[in-house]
């Protein structure tokens, strides 16, 4: 969407939607970590993220249609990040909750164009994420884990709803990002050769900056 307005207001949203949901996302990773604590970086993370994030999806979001569906999984993707980077898991019931939102709210989209062509690729685009990400699990035997690959299938959707080029570009970025957070930990003496780094804040940040930063739709 044009206008500066519009940044502002995704900034603003995300801070208030953090707000909501900081306390089930604190008990969710309270609950899954063997010390039964929260980081001390989980809440600042959880308000830059989802600020930033917001902010993009209404600054950057090119149809009005769009945005509900859009913000919407934007949203869960922050959470479901932040989990997995404190957590290393991503409960189910948040991604599919994350894909049932995105199919169903671009899905009436396209309804309402009546254009099922953008379904059809988006849906396609999910398969193939999935397939991906599967193919990944089964190179690094089980170091990856069934969370991402599930993970892959709205990451895909929302990637080829707006077109083949950002799932290309989802896919590169997220390599890179995973790519360079495992040197850097290394490099910092934070994590070995053989340390478990968490996939989906890398999935997540590859498809946002797909999404809002190098977009183009066609």
């Amino acid at each position: 969407m044009a206008g500066a307005g519009w940044w502002v207001g995704g900034v603003a949203a995300g801070c208030v939607s953090w707000a909501l949901v900081r306390g089930r996302v604190t008990a969710i990773v309270v609950d899954r970590r063997t010390d039964r604590t929260a980081p001390r970086w989980l809440d600042t993370t959880g308000w830059v993220s989802a600020a930033a994030a917001m902010g993009l999806a209404l600054g950057r979001t090119e149809r009005p249609g769009e945005l509900a569906g859009l913000s919407g999984f934007t949203l869960a993707m922050v959470v479901l990040a932040v989990i997995d980077a404190a957590t290393m898991t991503l409960p189910r019931q948040l991604v599919w909750g994350a894909t049932a939102w995105v199919v169903v709210a671009l899905g009436a989209v396209a309804a309402a164009d009546g254009d099922g062509s953008r379904v059809g690729r988006a849906a396609a685009a999910s398969a193939i994420a999935v397939g991906a990400v599967w193919a990944m699990r089964a190179a690094t035997r089980g170091g990856i884990g069934f969370g991402d690959v599930r993970l892959a299938a709205p990451l895909g959707w929302a990637a080829g709803w707006v077109s083949w080029g950002t799932l290309g570009r989802a896919g590169f970025l997220a390599v890179t990002v995973n790519a360079a957070v495992s040197l850097l930990a290394i490099a910092l003496g934070n994590a070995g050769r053989r340390t478990k780094i968490p996939l989906g804040p890398s999935l997540v940040l590859g498809t946002l900056l797909a999404l809002y930063v190098f977009r183009q739709s066609t």
